[in-house]
């Protein structure tokens, strides 16, 4: 099992596959063409060499310093393009979560103005408020995560940027609960929130405390039959 392993992590076109590059981009790949560039070199070296000097030990000596040349350039290569694999990767990660995180949202805010737009919606004042609510909350959400698309640093290193802070868990659970009403009862589900109002405060980022809960819950909503 442990040599699959190893023979896997040696196959230049899974690294390919996993990174979603082209053959010449992949740098497992450029790697091995460098390494065989690398002998090439060295045996035309042995015999231009040869040809010039008769002393063996000259030969070596040019042998060796054209070979490490190579492979200092060989791998500043490989490593330049690897980090632009890696680069690449992580964007694609990015810009999937980034996406998901874009269609809670844009539920919540589709099903609030459905229900609101509903003919047959009786709801009171108070209701129609609350939903109003909803979509300016969703909206000031879906500004934020745009934001983070637009901060190409933040993909460059290939991570995001959090802003912990003391942060009640009731009142993210009321927004949470607040944006999706909308949405579940549009699949004929009833959320409750059943939490005491003295919840205490945690040390996190309550924006990406709230998208992690609301996905979740989104994804309850979306898979139970109501």
């Amino acid at each position: 099992m442990e040599g699959k392993n190893i023979c896997s992590k040696l196959n230049p076109f899974r690294e390919c596959i996993e990174y979603n590059l082209g053959l010449w981009e992949c740098p497992g790949f450029l790697f091995l063409i460098m390494g065989l560039a690398n002998i090439v070199a060295m045996v035309a070296t042995y015999f231009v060499a040869n040809r010039y000097s008769d002393q063996p030990e000259i030969v070596a000596l040019i042998v060796i310093i054209i070979s490490a040349i190579f492979l200092v350039i060989s791998y500043s290569i490989t490593q330049g393009f690897d980090k632009l694999a890696q680069a690449n990767k992580m964007k694609t990660e990015f810009v999937s979560v980034a996406s998901h995180q874009l269609r809670t949202p844009l539920s919540s805010m589709r099903w609030a103005l459905n229900l609101l737009l509903d003919e047959h919606f009786q709801g009171s004042e108070q209701e129609k408020t609350s939903y109003l609510e909803s979509v300016q909350e969703s909206a000031e959400r879906m500004i934020k995560l745009v934001n983070d698309l637009l901060d190409v640093s933040r993909i460059e290193m290939g991570r995001m940027i959090f802003a912990p802070r003391q942060t009640n868990l009731y009142i993210i659970a009321q927004k949470i609960i607040g944006s999706l009403t909308p949405y579940a009862k549009a699949n004929n589900v009833a959320l409750t929130l059943d939490a005491p109002e003295t919840l205490p405060n945690v040390f996190t980022d309550p924006d990406r405390i709230l998208l992690v809960v609301q996905n979740l819950i989104e994804n309850a909503i979306k898979y139970t039959k109501g």
